[in-house]
Order: C-alpha cells, then structure tokens, then sequence
C-alpha cells in the first residue's frame, strides 16, 4: 500500500476472523516489522482471535522511503495511510498500538484522525528533552548545521536528517495527549532506561479517561525479560477483547 507521498508500505496481515474489525501494530525508531516484541504481540493477537496488520514505516524494513527523513509526523501520516487502505476494505480499527516510536506515531494519528478506537502505548518517547539525553547536543546540533548526520544505535548506524531532529525538538505529546479523546493504555517495563518511569506517568496523568497502565516488573524498553514479551502481549490481548465486548 503506498503512504501519502507514494512510498511502498510493507506489511503482514494475521487474519484471525471474519469479524471486521483489526488492530495495527508500530515498531520503534530503530526496528522494523520483525522486532521480536511486535512478532510476539501479532501472534497472541492472531491466536486470541483479533485481526491485526504490522507494517514497516517508510524508510524502514521492506517499505520504500529514506531512513533519514523519518519523523514522528510522517511515521503517523504513514499509520493514517493503513487505516485508509483498510478502510477501504470496510475495517473498523479497534485499536493502533505502539512501541517506543511508534507508541508516539500512535498518539499523534489518533489525535487527528476519529476511525481509531483505541491506542494502546508501549515505552512511547514522551517529550522532546528526552530527544537532547538519547542524541546528545552535539550530535543534534552537527545534523542542524549540515543538515545530516551519522547516528550508531542498537540496530547499527544510520544516517538521520535535520527534519528527523526539527519534528522531535517540536513535538509536544503532553499537550497531543489532551487531543485524544479515546480509551488509552500505557506499558512500560519498570527497568525501561529509554523512556523513564517517571516521565512516563506524566503522561498518562495528562490523559483523558477512559484510561489504564501497567508497569512490567523487571522488564527494559524491549521487554527482553524471559516470557516478558509473551506477558505484555496477552495483556494487550485481554484489553482489546475487553474492549471490542463494550
């Protein structure tokens, strides 16, 4: 399916019912489609019997783009592009859930665009000071000045663009979180050093009701714990259903 600018989104459908109605699952900065905690999340979901579609964003994984002009902006316009495809294909989108990155991308498409029913946010980035501490100033200003730069991640290095750093610097999810207007659960693991606890609470305390969180005892940003992706992953699953049976 391609994004608003043309670029091919690739993605895996887990078909679980005939029933309408489907979840669409965000990986992170770094990851793609494959990341073991969106694998584990799709597989329960499938075995639980919710529909659900994980996609690479554009720049990322299969999908067509440039890595270095991904923004949280674009990764939500992308989201709002799958939700058109499936649209169109007469699905209701019970839930858009998102890790890290994509837990953002998730709050920001939700905050724009009513088919979403719920969102359900796993280690989202929460503020853009949180962009400073990971990148570093230095780093952030090289990229500003000549409008690139080499960044060596988790996943290896990758070369990001200044617009990367000029959507994160400006986005304020504190204030997006007061346009959400849906249910909403937040996750997070209790070792999480990408995305602090503290900070963490913050938003949710921003958010509307309905809402519900949960800290994942000894589990970091990617849930590596042993049983700690299937764990998260069935309470997701419970959720949803809970939520689709209202």
């Amino acid at each position: 399916m391609p994004n608003s600018l043309g670029e091919r989104l690739s993605g895996i459908f887990h078909k679980a019912t005939g029933e309408m109605k489907i979840a669409i699952v965000c990986h992170g900065f770094l990851s793609t489609k494959e990341h073991p905690l969106v694998k584990e999340l799709c597989t329960t979901l499938e075995k639980e019997g919710i529909n659900c579609f994980r996609f690479d964003f554009a720049g990322k994984g299969g999908s067509q783009g440039d890595f270095g002009l991904s923004t949280y902006t674009k990764e939500s316009q992308d989201i709002v592009c799958v939700i058109d495809y499936f649209e169109k294909l007469d699905y209701e989108i019970t839930c858009v859930i998102g890790h890290s990155m994509g837990g953002a991308a998730a709050l920001l498409a939700a905050a724009r665009d009513v088919r979403i029913k719920s969102v359900i946010d796993i280690a989202g980035i929460t503020y853009p000071e949180r962009t400073r501490k990971r990148f570093a100033p230095e780093l952030i200003e090289k990229c500003m000045r000549e409008g690139s730069c080499e960044y060596e991640g988790k996943g290896g290095k990758v070369v990001l663009g200044k617009e990367f750093f000029e959507d994160a610097l400006s986005a304020d999810i504190f204030h997006i979180i007061k346009k959400v207007n849906v249910p909403l659960l937040f996750l997070i693991g209790e070792r999480d050093a990408t995305v602090l606890l503290e900070e963490f609470k913050k938003l949710y305390e921003k958010a509307y009701q309905p809402k519900g969180a949960k800290v994942f005892d000894d589990c970091d940003h990617d849930f590596k714990k042993k049983g700690g992706r299937e764990e998260i992953a069935q309470y997701c699953a419970g959720w949803i259903k809970g939520k689709m049976a209202e």
